[in-house]
């Protein structure tokens, strides 16, 4: 399938970017209990894995440090500054630059047992999301599994009174619309997923409580910090792109509102999952 979008990534490749990453990554997984809900049997070796936008690779190593064994990780994101600087050889991943509106490379169709993405469909504009989507499963070899977790920002999400969070969802659905990107993939990657012949399909929401919601002390800072530094880089996208119902005040001061919102009340990620089995025949 031919893809012609090119992307770069609208919140920077700064480390402070890579440390927001890495917090709403620990959120959502102290939450869930795993790193992976796709029932992947690890129990054999050399199995082939592939995060796409991987960033600095978090996953795949707690990935790796859950399920063990001996196997091939392969990251790829379009920001290449995520990348570590000296990989560490013991992690065993190997770090690529990808877009994934561009075609992946020669021989990586139908090689990987797993196919993991998350948070990545906000940078494809909607004309370019449908064949992006069938490249990437492409990659899946047969008996093999895909995974993709996305932002819930749903009307229902997005106007929730109790979510101390709301406004940023909010802020985050309107800057897909601003930049043509389709804020609610979910109503169509089932649909995809069942015309590519993919099977044991499941599909789940997941609400994660963030600030005054979680019981660990720890947690409760990491995650309203993570979601308050999410609120400062979504205002900052929102400023370049321009949109109308978001004035520059009112985008500067979000963080504030957020972080007293989070801690007094608490908020929550939202988070919208889809997992499938390529068949074997």
């Amino acid at each position: 399938m031919a893809v012609k979008q090119s992307n770069k990534y609208i919140l920077g490749g700064s480390s402070e970017e890579l440390d927001r990453i890495h917090g709403i990554h620990e959120t959502i997984v102290s939450h869930i209990g795993t790193v992976l809900l796709a029932p992947v049997d690890f129990s054999s070796s050399g199995l082939r894995v592939l995060d796409s936008g991987t960033a600095g690779g978090r996953w795949l190593r707690d990935l790796r440090e859950e399920k063990g064994g001996e196997h091939e990780f392969i990251g790829t994101d379009i920001t290449e500054s995520f990348f570590p600087q000296e990989p560490k050889p013991e992690d065993g991943i190997t770090y690529k630059t990808q877009d994934i509106t561009q075609p992946w490379p020669q021989g990586w169709d139908q090689s990987f047992d797993l196919v993991h993405q998350r948070f990545v469909l906000g940078g494809i504009r909607q004309p370019f999301l449908k064949d992006a989507i069938g490249n990437l499963m492409n990659l899946v070899k047969p008996g093999g599994w895909i995974l993709l977790m996305e932002s819930d920002v749903s009307e229902r999400v997005v106007n929730g009174e109790q979510d101390g969070a709301a406004e940023v969802w909010r802020l985050l659905r309107h800057l897909y619309m601003a930049m043509g990107v389709e804020p609610d993939p979910d109503k169509y990657l089932r649909d995809w997923f069942e015309e590519a012949g993919l099977v044991d399909i499941h599909e789940q929401r997941i609400f994660v409580p963030v600030g005054a919601g979680r019981s660990d002390p720890e947690m409760r800072d990491r995650s309203l910090r993570s979601v308050v530094v999410t609120a400062q880089h979504l205002a900052m996208g929102a400023k370049q792109v321009g949109i109308p119902s978001f004035p520059a005040d009112e985008l500067d001061a979000l963080p504030g509102r957020v972080q007293t919102a989070l801690e007094k009340k608490g908020g929550g990620l939202h988070v919208y999952a889809i997992w499938a089995r390529r068949s074997l025949r």
